[in-house]
């Protein structure tokens, strides 16, 4: 898979941030502009975030095209795709190639139209950054961002080709030999313990209020719902059961007693 092989590279190189492919010039915009803006710590940031991307994405095309054991052999004999597929990729990885050597005038154009419409069209104020973006200062600070961020990218790509690729080295005995990257790779493999944190705060602690809401709700409301109320509305008739005797005499006193009543009740709020 030739073609394919060719694509995914231009496009993982380009993901880097390798000169000259467009993603070089966007992330080198982004680590000036840290730098300019005075916020040394993301530039930090940003130039450790260069490594680890270089490293796991020369890893991720080692893994797929430089497979080590013989179960993963098998696929490179996969055929490569039909023209339908191949022609969009071709499309993209020439553009990537083709804004990568033009990135410095496509980088002004970007800067200028964005720059005119955040002052024009919303009124914004433009911060003035510690070097102009013109001179020698300036020119001296891009070559400086743009030597530390590609050797950044160099120093990821390094260990992912010889593990994943050239197999000079192996990871696991690299980090069986190693304590502290041991615990990284153990923070990170176990997704920074996020999942662990989750269950421990949130999903144990909605077992816990689980039982509680068992013991103390549902079954109190069970009881008297489903045992109380029935058994109240069965006592309630079985002692009318007992007063309807179905007697005409006892009936008629009944309703004596309750035209009485009745009267008795309209005498008190004033009717009769």
């Amino acid at each position: 898979m030739r073609l394919t092989w060719i694509f995914m590279w231009v496009a993982a190189l380009s993901l880097i941030g390798f000169p000259p492919l467009s993603g070089f010039w966007s992330k080198d915009a982004v680590l000036l502009s840290c730098w300019q803006a005075g916020q040394y710590g993301l530039f930090a940031v940003g130039l450790i975030s260069v490594i680890l991307t270089a490293l796991y994405v020369v890893r991720l095309m080692g893994l797929i095209f430089n497979a080590k054991h013989a179960e993963e052999q098998n696929m490179k004999h996969e055929k490569e795709a039909s023209s339908l597929m191949l022609a969009p990729l071709g499309i993209l990885t020439a553009l990537t190639i083709a804004i990568g050597l033009g990135g410095p005038w496509v980088e002004e154009f970007l800067s200028n139209t964005f720059t005119s419409y955040f002052q024009d069209s919303l009124g914004l104020t433009a911060v003035n950054n510690a070097l102009s973006n013109t001179g020698n200062n300036f020119l001296i600070l891009e070559i400086f961002v743009a030597v530390v961020s590609t050797l950044m990218v160099l120093i990821g790509m390094f260990p992912a080709y010889r593990f994943f690729i050239s197999h000079k080295s192996d990871p696991t005995t690299f980090l069986s030999g190693h304590s502290s990257l041991r615990a990284i790779h153990q923070f990170l493999w176990n997704r920074w313990y996020m999942e662990a944190f989750y269950n421990k705060v949130f999903l144990n602690t909605g077992l816990a209020l689980k039982e509680l809401a068992i013991k103390y709700v549902e079954n109190p409301l069970d009881q008297l719902l489903n045992v109380e109320v029935p058994a109240f509305f069965a006592g309630v008739s079985r002692g009318l059961r007992k007063v309807q005797t179905g007697i005409l005499s006892v009936n008629l006193l009944y309703f004596i007693l309750l035209f009485i009543a009745i009267l008795i009740a309209l005498r008190g709020l004033g009717v009769l």
